[in-house]
Parts: C-alpha cells; structure tokens; sequence
C-alpha cells in the first residue's frame, strides 16, 4: 500500500477551504485485487452567520484494477447547510449526487441522497461520506 497525498487548507473566521489530491498504489501478494487510484476533492465552508454555515464540495477520482480489464472513474458533487438552533441542538442537511461510469457497464451508478440530522449536545457527527475524506 503506497500513498502519495498533498492538501492545502485555509482557514479564517468565515471561510474554510480545502484542496487535496491523492495518489495510492495497492498490491496484493495473494489475491487478485491490485489497483491504482487517483483522486483530487475540493471543499468550501461558509459561516453565513453565528448560527447558520453552508458549503460545497467535489470529488473525483479513478480507479484502475490492474488483474483485470476494468477502470471506475467516480464523481461526487454535493451541497450542505448547518444551523445551531440552541447552545446544545443543531441540524445538518446534506444533498449529494454521486456517479460511476466503468468500463464494465454492470458497476455503472447514479445516486442523488439526502442526509438529516438533529443533534442535541457538543458532538458534530458527520454524514459518512463528508468532504474531508476521499
């Protein structure tokens, strides 16, 4: 497992945003699944105001089987909003589209998903799937 991975994030009192890309090479001695990926992602964070924040984020990447003829190239675009109703209750809601198009037709996808949360206390789950992963 090599991984090659460079990030650059700012950060101010209004504004957070982040760029990254990612190289990964994974070869296994015993099975069948060697593959290369590319990946790039890009995230901006909004505080609109003390109580309200919104952001945008964008993935990309490809991923190339080497044992076998098959490459995945993925995308995910997606939008969010944040509101803090009180000290201790907030919500989130999330809309992503995701799509795959691979040269084998049968793993070919698209998906639009919605995520609610309310949360009550300090902690700040996060849909799975958020920007700050690849």
């Amino acid at each position: 497992n090599k991984i090659v991975a460079v990030e650059f994030t700012r950060k101010d009192r209004t504004l957070e945003s982040t760029l990254g890309g990612r190289i990964r090479d994974l070869n296994y001695s015993e099975s069948p699944n060697d593959r290369s990926i590319f990946a790039l992602r890009a995230a901006v964070d909004y505080q609109i105001t003390e109580t309200f924040s919104s952001g945008l984020y964008a993935r990309y990447n490809t991923t190339e089987y080497t044992d076998f003829v098959r490459e995945d190239d993925n995308i995910t675009v997606g939008a969010n909003a944040s509101y803090r109703l009180s000290r201790e209750l907030s919500t989130t809601f999330d809309l992503k589209y995701r799509n795959r198009d691979s040269t084998l037709a049968a793993q070919d996808f698209d998906e639009l998903s919605a995520f609610v949360n309310l949360v009550y206390g300090f902690g700040q789950p996060l849909r799975p799937t958020r920007v700050g992963e690849f």
